[in-house]
């Protein structure tokens, strides 16, 4: 059996015929904005962290690659893509001038991993995994919904337990953090 993923049981467990269709009948959904603005603003923010010395891109890189790399899949109209292309501007310039200012190099960035939990194999990605003064880990997840999370959904939320189990397993230290970066707040 192949491993499985956090995206994989997240949509069983809200729709199994979904998931049927989309992985076992090998159907590819419709193209959907959120998907393409999602993975761009995700490879900046890896392009941003995964450097082999500081100190991180400038600004002017940052924007060069977000502008290379935009995914331009799924957007209703040239207006609404042109909108969320502007957004996806200020949101990383703020994101850059958070993080370039007290920049450390992270533990990992986009780190693949598959684990095996009684039997059932896991896989997926981290999206960032920086050390900690106290000497444990902090896991860092980004997210652009366009609502901020409430507290019962994290809760009941398994994607950021699997990535603790993976981070431990992977660096045999203990997770001490554990953080939704919502890229529009």
């Amino acid at each position: 059996m192949r491993p499985l993923s956090y995206t994989q049981i997240a949509l069983y467990q809200s729709c199994p015929l979904c998931y049927k269709l989309r992985y076992i009948d090998g159907l590819k959904p419709k193209d959907k904005w959120y998907f393409s603005f999602g993975k761009t603003m995700h490879m900046c923010a890896e392009y941003f962290f995964k450097i082999r010395v500081p100190p991180p891109p400038s600004l002017e890189e940052l924007l060069h690659f977000y502008e290379q790399n935009w995914l331009a899949e799924g957007y209703e109209s040239i207006e609404e893509e042109a909108r969320y292309r502007s957004y996806g501007r200020e949101i990383l310039t703020k994101f850059w001038e958070i993080h370039q200012a007290d920049f450390k190099m992270p533990v990992a960035v986009e780190r693949l991993f598959y684990i095996d939990i009684e039997g059932v194999k896991l896989t997926g990605y981290i999206d960032r995994v920086d050390k900690l003064d106290s000497g444990g880990l902090s896991i860092i997840d980004y997210k652009t919904d366009k609502e901020l999370f409430a507290t019962e959904d994290i809760e009941k939320d398994l994607q950021l337990t699997l990535y603790q189990l993976a981070a431990e397993q992977t660096w045999q230290l203990p997770v001490e953090r554990l953080t939704l970066y919502h890229f529009l707040s």
